[in-house]
């Protein structure tokens, strides 16, 4: 690993935003001074509170409160297991205790300002997260400004031996969870340091005072106050410690909120509606070049040897590089159809690689071993030879993530220091790839910019690493940007799957018993040796359990190794565990002439969870009109899913047309009724279920990758369908909002929609489609 620890001297990192123009990025500098041990810095120190707040003082005079948002030192510990089969040590898991993810700098002048490692890709967490410091801070929307964290970016704790710091990802529908509570007690804990501080210089108690607008005001005589500014500039000892109160912060109650639970307007709105907003490929620095990098012919395929060819003499070419150990070969010119067209002139020699088409890599599943993962009761026992037994497999296919932003990044690499400008949802894995890349040890800035769409495929962006790599060659700052058929050949992918059930529904329509059984390939960076330790992959189990009551149920799960690259897809397994599991309910439904809504309101645990999910059904149901008539050739199809603190139910309402295998299903209409807990902006939270049925309908219609020798065969939107405004259908979605935490809403809507749409035309038809995507030709 080639980083380099940083010494007792001044560090200047670099905060980039907009200049005035809107067209160029700019430097802000920032000093700090870190010890040996990461516990001092410029003109100032910290104190860690029991609660684990932070506070301090920066060295411009600011003060400093933040917060854990997550602990990934867990997820970095088991890094040795993944990489290298070492055991995580308890000293590996405590190293990353004490480092803020989040915090807020006080300036003297000027606005709040929230640091926050949530990455914007479209979903609105910077709304939502700035909701909640307003609330609790007692804010006008204009007296705070939210900045990305980049991976060395903090003013008071260091980064670690590899160049950065712990900063949490975005991903799994996890941002406003996580980030809820312990945002909320840093925005409260700073709010009534003010207040005590605010309250002694203008000499009153504390109970005399209050924080309203981002002052601290006498509540008897209003127009004695200080603005927040004010207050840090005028402690005595300002250079000192700020302590947190010794007593508990009080935060807002619920009732009393005025912003959090309102469709506030969206922070990102202005710069993206103005053209302003900087996306991996709007990043720009002075005398930048372009690069363009050939990757292999074939999955796995190296490099056996290159030569420049005719690119070199190409018009704006500057630099040709190849490595074949390091299985690379690019070129940097001065723009980049420049590069693009220099980099397919590089003559090139690869050997090995996949071989593998569509039907061996399926074939692969009906051979995968499968080992118990959940059981209760005897359900093979009491399956046994039933005759009535219900059998069924439900399949789905490869995918890809079909983002509308290709993956880019901006890389500058200089004596000692490399700063890439990124669209990724977690910047310290792509400084891990920079770093590694690199044939000098510097320490790597990653800066996450807007991602148009990230879906866990904006996870590894391989385009940092190859940037970094041209710009060491040619000692300036390059910018690499794949094409469309670059990120759509390299994946990663959705993996494939197959579920098979067998139950048994009594005479009295209980379920007598289920017996499941998942098989999929694993996604790629999963060792062989932890699959075959554990059996299955794990990232694979969202949606697989069914969430109704039974005395006898079996779940089996099993998965290999993926000859192609695989990775994270929007919910993971839950669309393809939800399809066969809500499929297979449906089917169960209806061999026993029960109406499927009552069947799974039946069989509902009488627990919260179970009461969650009866409010949602029975809130869908009646929304749809799920009672109601339909003319023939429609039908309706209900589903329900549950994660990330989020429940949700789905009616879809389709019509079908044509004879036999001609038939096509066109969907009508689609209810969506979810409880996600607390909603801190309910326009943003309908916005993320819309957009979690469009894509849901787009994968269960249309979506499926097939390959040929070793390659991708889709190439472009041209030969991979996906949904269009043409055939999006009227969605409504309600929301029903209980309790003061808030669940995830990113994935949860993708679980039941697929399922859902499969009954529906099951409904409609009288066929029964368990393969995805959902054609009448392909059953």
């Amino acid at each position: 690993m080639k980083f380099k620890r940083k010494q007792q001297k001044p560090l200047e990192t670099a905060q980039f935003d907009l200049d005035e123009s809107g067209e160029q990025l700019r430097a802000q500098s920032i000093d700090r001074f870190v010890d040996d041990n990461g516990l001092a810095f410029r003109e100032g120190s910290y104190l860690l509170s029991r609660r684990g707040l932070l506070t301090g003082l920066a060295g411009t005079g600011a003060l400093v409160v933040g917060g854990y948002v997550q602990r990934n030192t867990i997820v970095q510990a088991l890094l040795p297991l993944v990489e290298e089969g070492g055991v995580p040590t308890q000293t590996a898991i405590n190293s990353g205790i004490g480092r803020p993810d989040m915090w807020f700098e006080v300036p003297i002048e000027g606005p709040i300002v929230l640091y926050s490692p949530k990455v914007e890709i479209g979903q609105g967490i910077h709304t939502v997260l700035t909701q909640v410091a307003l609330e609790e801070l007692g804010l006008r929307p204009e007296q705070l400004v939210l900045r990305d964290v980049s991976t060395t970016r903090s003013p008071i704790f260091p980064v670690d031996s590899r160049g950065f710091g712990n900063l949490a990802s975005t991903a799994a529908s996890q941002s406003t969870q996580s980030a809820f509570g312990p945002l909320r007690l840093s925005a409260a804990t700073l709010r009534e340091m003010l207040l005590i501080e605010g309250a002694q210089q203008l000499g009153v108690s504390r109970t005399e005072v209050e924080a309203v607008d981002g002052v601290v005001r006498i509540q008897t005589n209003q127009s004695r106050m200080l603005t927040y500014g004010a207050v840090v500039a005028g402690r005595t000892d300002r250079l000192g410690n700020w302590k947190p109160p010794t007593t508990e912060v009080k935060l807002k109650s619920q009732k009393d909120f005025t912003i959090i639970g309102t469709d506030f307007p969206r922070v990102d709105g202005p710069a993206k509606v103005a053209g302003t907003a900087i996306y991996g490929f709007d990043a720009r620095l002075p005398d930048m070049l372009f690069g363009a990098v050939v990757h292999p012919p074939r999955y796995g395929a190296k490099l056996v040897a290159g030569k420049p060819g005719s690119a070199q003499s190409m018009p704006g070419v500057t630099k040709v590089v190849i490595d074949a150990k390091a299985n690379f070969a690019g070129v940097v010119a001065k723009t980049r159809g420049q590069a693009e067209r220099a980099a397919a002139k590089l003559d090139l020699e690869w050997t090995g690689g996949s071989t593998n088409d569509t039907t061996s890599l399926l074939s692969l599943l009906s051979a995968v071993p499968t080992v118990p993962v959940r059981e209760t009761g005897t359900a093979a026992e009491k399956l046994g030879d039933k005759n009535g037994a219900i059998e069924a497999t439900y399949a789905t296919p490869f995918a890809a993530h079909a983002h509308l932003e290709p993956v880019s990044a901006l890389a500058s690499v200089t004596k000692d220091h490399c700063e890439v400008w990124v669209c990724t949802q977690s910047a310290e894995p792509v400084a891990d790839q920079v770093g590694r890349a690199l044939k000098a040890a510097r320490v790597v800035t990653v800066h996450p910019t807007y991602v148009g769409g990230g879906f866990g495929r904006k996870f590894s962006v391989h385009a940092a690493a190859e940037a970094a790599r041209l710009s060491e060659a040619v000692g300036k700052p390059v910018h690499v940007g794949w094409t469309r058929e670059q990120d759509m050949a390299f994946g990663p992918f959705r993996p494939p799957s197959q579920t098979s059930f067998r139950g048994l529904v009594s005479k009295q329509g209980k379920i007598v018993a289920i017996d499941q059984e998942s098989r999929s390939l694993a996604m790629t960076g999963i060792p062989k040796f932890a699959i075959n330790l554990i059996g299955f992959d794990p990232t694979a189990m969202q949606g697989q359990f069914l969430p109704y009551e039974l005395d006898h149920y079996r779940v089996r799960a099993g998965a290999v190794p993926s000859p192609v690259p695989t990775g994270i897809w929007r919910g993971v397994g839950l669309l393809p565990n939800v399809f066969g599991v809500e499929s297979f309910i449906d089917e169960l439904a209806h061999s026993a002439n029960i109406d499927p809504l009552a069947f799974r309101l039946n069989h509902l645990p009488s627990n919260d969870a179970g009461d969650r999910f009866k409010r949602v059904l029975n809130e869908v149901s009646k929304r749809s009109g799920w009672e109601t008539s339909l003319p023939a050739g429609e039908g309706r199809g209900i589903a329900c899913s549950g994660s990330s603190g989020a429940t949700v139910a789905v009616v879809v309402r389709v019509r079908v047309a044509g004879k036999e295998k001609d038939k096509v299903a066109t969907v009508q209409q689609v209810h969506v009724c979810a409880d996600p807990g607390l909603v801190v902006n309910p326009a943003g939270a309908k916005l993320q279920l819309v957009g979690a049925v469009m894509m849901s309908l787009s994968s269960a219609f249309h979506e499926s990758l097939t390959f040929r020798n070793g390659m991708v065969e889709q190439q472009n939107f041209d030969d991979y369908t996906i949904l269009g405004p043409q055939g999006a259908p009227s969605v409504d979605v309600h929301l029903i909002g209980t309790g003061d935490v808030p669940g995830g809403l990113g994935e949860p809507g993708v679980g039941p929609i697929a399922a859902a749409l499969a009954n529906a035309i099951f409904t409609a038809s009288g066929t029964r489609l368990r393969s995805l995507p959902l054609t009448f030709s392909a059953q």
